[in-house]
């Protein structure tokens, strides 16, 4: 197993992206501009995301955003919205 802590942007996401048709995410808290700057740089990719502390507080301009993607099929974007909240520091493959 590798422990990957640096430059996670290119050793994660770029470096899987093309290989995948569809990005999982499971995320305490999110940006927007993060998700669209990924959709941007792999415009194939679909993402798939949950956002685990949602019951802390989406801003609404990040909330018109994931709307906005998921109307126009780019991905779908989820609100844990019940305890417990999710914050994922590890998984599993």
């Amino acid at each position: 197993m590798t422990l990957v802590y640096d430059d996670l942007y290119n050793n994660i996401i770029a470096k899987n992206a093309e290989k995948h048709s569809k990005l999982r995410v499971i995320t305490g808290y999110s940006s927007g501009n993060f998700v669209n700057h990924v959709l941007d740089d792999f415009p194939n990719l679909k993402i798939e995301m949950y956002v685990g502390m949602a019951l802390q507080g989406i801003s609404k301009r990040d909330h018109e955003l994931y709307r906005k993607i998921s109307d126009n099929g780019m991905g779908e974007i989820y609100y844990v919205d019940r305890l417990p909240m999710v914050h994922q520091k590890i998984g599993s493959v």
